[in-house]
């Protein structure tokens, strides 16, 4: 599952032209006071400030064409993540399985040295993050806990997420009703989570080093927008939780690439 952080992986700089998005999510992490905004309009989704503190990277999906793009205003550049990209990077990855599976066995053995040899010969990416995006993940079983219960202003179905005999999540899901969001809206929203579960099943958990980092909860046999999520790790948890729905006032945004943005290939890392 893709940290709360990069929810921060569940878009700034944008045009001065923009439009008003239909519907405005608040989400809350870690109980931290400042939210994370997710803007919805016309069966698209726009999550600004992928990075944090960092300001600079965006999501922007497209429900009709089953895409999302990753915005990087520092470089004024774009990449594509859809169905063409994902299988191009999987037929590059699956040579690199095997080898990736024997290093995470030997990584244990590596002197300081060797890290840093490999990790400069993979571009410099920490190993560890690495070994443990490829490694094969036993399937997720979702399973409901309980009745209904309110978390904040809404109320919400709780659904516990484990990966063989362990938990590693509970999530709690409420549908377009009770949230107050519109079909269309809560149908898009709806669409990002199960594209982003395609993408991270497909590539294997590699999505996470692409920098297509969202959360990503198996939910498609569950309707329901995540009212709040609690991750179950065994160094640490994290949480995030639905503060607000509503309008997103007088804000304007652009649901699109700004001009003269330049496209980039999907790449690994």
């Amino acid at each position: 599952m893709a940290h709360f952080a990069k929810l921060s992986c569940l878009l700034g700089v944008l045009a001065a032209a923009g439009a008003h998005a239909d519907s405005a999510l608040q989400y809350r992490l870690n109980g931290q006071p400042d939210t994370h905004l997710i803007l919805v309009k016309d069966g698209k989704v726009l999550i600004p400030n992928l990075d944090g503190a960092d300001h600079h990277r965006d999501l922007l999906f497209d429900r009709s064409l089953r895409e999302a793009i990753l915005i990087d205003h520092k470089t004024q550049t774009y990449v594509k993540v859809n169905k063409q990209a994902i299988e191009k990077i999987s037929r590059q990855t699956e040579p690199l399985q095997p080898l990736l599976a024997g290093l995470g066995s030997q990584l244990k053995n590596l002197t300081p040295e060797q890290r840093a040899k490999w990790q400069g010969m993979l571009g410099g990416i920490d190993l560890d993050k690495l070994v443990a995006a490829t490694q094969t993940r036993t399937p997720m079983l979702l399973s409901k806990q309980g009745p209904a219960r309110t978390v904040g202003s809404y109320t919400c179905t709780p659904v516990t997420v484990q990966r063989g005999k362990d938990k590693v999540a509970e999530v709690c899901l409420s549908d377009a009703h009770a949230l107050g969001l519109a079909e269309d809206d809560y149908t898009t929203l709806r669409s990002l989570l199960d594209f982003a579960e395609r993408v991270a099943k497909k590539t294997q958990g590699l999505s996470s080093l692409m920098g297509f980092s969202i959360p990503v909860v198996e939910v498609e046999s569950m309707p329901g927008i995540p009212v709040e999520i609690r991750s179950i790790g065994r160094k640490h948890s994290e949480q995030a939780q639905l503060a607000s729905v509503g309008q997103p006032g007088d804000a304007t945004v652009a649901m699109t690439v700004p001009e003269g943005y330049r496209g980039e290939d999907l790449k690994l890392w």
